[in-house]
């Protein structure tokens, strides 16, 4: 996406809504949106290889969670660090489950809780995934310096602060 570009459809769209909106700053929105861009390939990026191995990213990330711990995790726990909503992880558990990588156990210190574990196709399937995954990561940031991934990275977290105190509260 060209936002720049003074002939692109996009920019001068911002240019007619910065005529009724004279408040609106342009180099914000441009910035905003080529950033939005650019996650956006990311995602569709990774979204074909872990397509390859029959995962979303949602999946991907709960069984990399799992392959960390011993015991297990609850779903809320998942839920939490995944930054995924319980309704959505008990989807993604479904899944995971119904492929066989996952399994969910009545928790031995309070059988009103479930544990999820990886089963040893999860373990199997997370040990052939990272290493290429790692890899693609790499690829995709091999045109960074140093400098640049450290300032991306500090940029990005800046962004989504902003982001995070600007949300509004979530009700219960």
């Amino acid at each position: 996406m060209e936002i720049g570009r003074r002939d692109s459809p996009l920019r001068q769209a911002l240019d007619r809504w910065v005529e009724r909106s004279p408040e609106a700053d342009v180099g914000a929105v441009e910035t905003c949106l080529a950033f939005l861009q650019a996650a956006q390939e990311v995602y569709d990026y990774f979204d074909v290889h872990l397509g390859r191995f029959g995962v979303s990213q949602g999946k991907f990330a709960i069984l990399v969670l799992l392959s960390l711990t011993e015991g297990g995790l609850s779903p809320s726990d998942l839920a939490a660090q995944s930054f995924v909503s319980p309704a959505t992880i008990t989807g993604l558990l479904d899944g995971l489950e119904r492929d066989g990588l996952v399994v969910r156990e009545a928790n031995p210190d309070d059988r009103r809780m479930l544990t999820v574990r990886l089963t040893p196709a999860g373990r199997e399937l997370v040990q052939r995934l990272l290493p290429e995954h790692f890899q693609r990561i790499s690829d995709l940031l091999a045109d960074l310096s140093e400098e640049d991934r450290h300032l991306l990275a500090a940029l990005s977290a800046r962004i989504g602060g902003r982001a995070v105190a600007a949300r509004p509260a979530r009700r219960s």
